[in-house]
């Protein structure tokens, strides 16, 4: 995948679309998402590899319909967008479970960059969860995460493999810290990835144990 997706500055190079390697990185073929702007991650599913999905923040110089979850069922031939938001909304970050890969969670971060000001956050950002391979996507909110109208900041993740016990999550809350910010980690278990039914909120972190566990 190509474009800057972390240090986002209006000088940034914008990319064009993904590439696809079968040779073990010898040679590459562009397969397209040339208007995608900037890809923040790609994951392949573990035992298909013609299956891939791809997150798109979008070139955030504006408003852009090129932004969202693309997936794939052929090896890049062709691509369907399965997660928008909204034309001011990206995605941020996609993890995959290597223990089910039909589970998958999504941040979305609204963003968009000017010469004279980045604005980040807002109602189009938050957390997703897709338990059917990518097809559909259900937003992330209540049960101590911000609802579908709070202003929130970028939202990334990643799913560890066996030895990890909890999903944990973390957002930037204009409300409570006056200003978006930026560290963000979600992570689930990798056997039990079910969304989990309570959150709490920390600074840096939002975080919960899997199935209401006690809080240590």
């Amino acid at each position: 995948g190509t474009g800057e997706t972390f240090f986002i500055r209006s000088t940034t190079a914008l990319g064009d679309g993904a590439y696809k390697s079968t040779d073990a990185g010898r040679s590459w073929q562009h397969v397209g998402l040339d208007s995608t702007g900037r890809i923040a991650r790609i994951v392949i599913h573990p035992a298909n590899p013609e299956v891939v999905l791809v997150c798109a923040l979008g070139r955030a110089y504006g408003p852009q319909q090129q932004r969202g979850v693309y997936r794939t069922a052929d090896g890049g031939k062709t691509w369907t967008r399965v997660l928008f938001v909204d034309p001011n909304t990206g995605c941020s970050d996609l993890a995959i479970d290597p223990g089910d890969p039909n589970t998958l969670f999504a941040g979305m971060w609204q963003f968009e960059v000017k010469t004279w000001h980045l604005q980040s956050g807002g109602p189009g950002s938050g957390l997703w969860a897709s338990h059917d391979g990518g097809l559909t996507w259900k937003r992330l909110v209540g049960h101590g995460l911000p609802d579908a109208k709070h202003v929130v900041g970028k939202a990334v993740g990643q799913l560890l493999g066996e030895g990890s016990h909890r999903i944990e999550s973390a957002e930037g809350y204009q409300e409570k810290l006056g200003r978006s910010f930026h560290h963000h980690r979600r992570v689930a278990h990798r056997q039990r990835c079910q969304t989990p039914s309570s959150w709490r909120y920390q600074v840096p972190e939002l975080q919960t144990k899997p199935f209401g566990a006690a809080w240590d």
